[in-house]
């Protein structure tokens, strides 16, 4: 009897310290996923401790900060540019800006987009669609859902610009955001006055709607854009003045569902600019400028993917 109670005991001994080793081991395991799912996760969860809205452009200053540096989700996936919708400004009853001799915005951005049009096609390969092909009019509204329906992987805006001081000329690119000067805000309420809207109506919106645009790679898509653009034509010997990339509400890009940016190619109010304008040595070459920003914008998200692959 005592030895078969001994060699019960020896038994619930052996059980009881099976049981707890594989308690400690399901403890250890979940520990180490729930690290590894911390450190491993997208920029999503992490992002939004330090950048609750994910709209800043640029790590702070002060220590380094690896989240800032993590890619946005879309790059991370390394999304394709495949189908590309350009969009002339304006059309039909809607003029746009007007030159001093009589040339209308509406004619200089269906010339660009249709050229710009050919180009992306034979140099990148991508389908290429026109929100017009004609003089006619659409809404604001209806150039953003022309491109969600059509499904593209980019978004781009094709205007002249506009000045009360006819001294003013040069070349910006612009991304949807909140803007950050007087000058930004004129701009997006002189291209905002087709869709019968004041900017007050739209912060509401804005607000709404810029969580879930893309809002990074917008803002990484017109840097390249405009530095090419610059680029181009400087190469040239034409001595554009370089406005920069700025950002601003513009209700043709609220609500698209793809990184879009809005270039103002030049001032037709200044008389320098018209005459660029109307050259087509310029228009060929801001052409060339945003294909080639198209092709560096998307060989960064490939540097970014491949980066990924290594890791």
């Amino acid at each position: 009897m005592d030895a078969l109670r001994l060699c019960r005991d020896r038994e619930r001994k052996v059980l009881l310290r099976g049981v707890f080793g594989s308690f400690l081991c399901l403890f250890f395991v979940l520990a180490g996923f729930g690290t590894s799912t911390f450190v491993m996760a997208p920029s999503i969860a992490l992002a939004q401790r330090s950048d609750p809205q994910g709209l800043s452009g640029s790590a702070s200053s002060g220590r380094p900060d690896r989240v800032a540096a993590l890619p946005s989700l879309a790059r991370q996936l390394a999304l394709s540019v495949k189908r590309i919708v350009i969009d002339p400004g304006h059309g039909g009853k809607d003029c746009g800006a007007v030159s001093p001799h009589g040339v209308v915005e509406k004619e200089i951005t269906l010339a660009l987009a249709k050229s710009l049009k050919k180009d992306l096609e034979s140099r990148i390969g991508c389908k290429v669609l026109l929100t017009r092909s004609r003089d006619q009019f659409l809404t604001l509204e209806e150039r953003t859902r022309i491109a969600n329906e059509a499904k593209a992987d980019l978004f781009i805006s094709i205007h002249a610009n506009a000045h009360a001081d006819p001294t003013v000329n040069g070349i910006e690119t612009y991304f949807l955001n909140y803007a950050k000067d007087q000058e930004s805000a004129r701009v997006a309420a002189l291209e905002n006055r087709p869709s019968g809207r004041a900017m007050s109506d739209l912060k509401a919106l804005l607000q709404k709607l810029i969580l879930t645009t893309k809002a990074r790679e917008s803002a990484a898509l017109a840097r390249q854009v405009h530095r090419n653009i610059v680029a181009k034509v400087k190469t040239k010997g034409d001595k554009v003045r370089d406005l920069g990339v700025k950002q601003a509400p513009f209700r043709v890009l609220l609500g698209a569902e793809m990184p879009s940016v809005l270039v103002e190619t030049a001032f037709l109010s200044n008389e320098s600019d018209e005459t660029r304008l109307l050259k087509r040595q310029f228009r060929q070459n801001l052409v060339r400028g945003v294909t080639a920003g198209i092709e560096s914008y998307i060989a960064e998200m490939n540097r970014v993917a491949k980066a990924g692959n290594r890791s």
